[in-house]
């Protein structure tokens, strides 16, 4: 007679959970771009909204029920009507435009230290006192 309970011989499949996916963040004096290393994605599956303080992506991936959520309150504020984004076969690139040239010292406003921003604008050293030569005479 045959049980309908599984044998001791059988195995359940493993199921490997998700992948967390890690995104990094770089800079520029007048952009901050986020990357987010998903391979194989088509402009389509990608969704980026953005405020003047907060960053949301959504990636759909085919392989994956839930995709990818990213939602980020900005430490600093941006220009979001400049938001653009890039999609190639290794990642997605998200371009995010500063207000201010200021270095960030924090993507998310909930990390972000007590230290305040160092401006970025690459102004030259300008002496009040003009440079003073040695000179052999006296």
């Amino acid at each position: 007679m045959a049980s309908n309970e599984p044998s001791q011989n059988e195995t359940k499949p493993v199921v490997n959970p998700p992948k967390k996916i890690n995104h990094t963040w770089y800079q520029s004096e007048s952009t901050v771009v986020v990357v987010v290393p998903i391979r194989n994605v088509q402009r389509e599956q990608v969704h980026v909204d953005t405020t003047d303080k907060t960053l949301n992506v959504k990636i759909e991936i085919p392989s994956s029920d839930n995709g990818y959520n990213l939602e980020v309150d900005l430490a600093y504020p941006i220009n979001s009507s400049r938001t653009d984004f890039k999609v190639n076969t290794a990642n997605v690139e998200i371009r995010l435009y500063k207000t201010d040239a200021i270095q960030w010292t924090s993507l998310d406003a909930q990390h972000k230290p007590n230290i305040p921003p160092v401006n970025m604008n690459r102004a030259p050293n300008v002496q009040s006192v003009p440079p003073s030569y040695p000179s052999s005479s006296k």
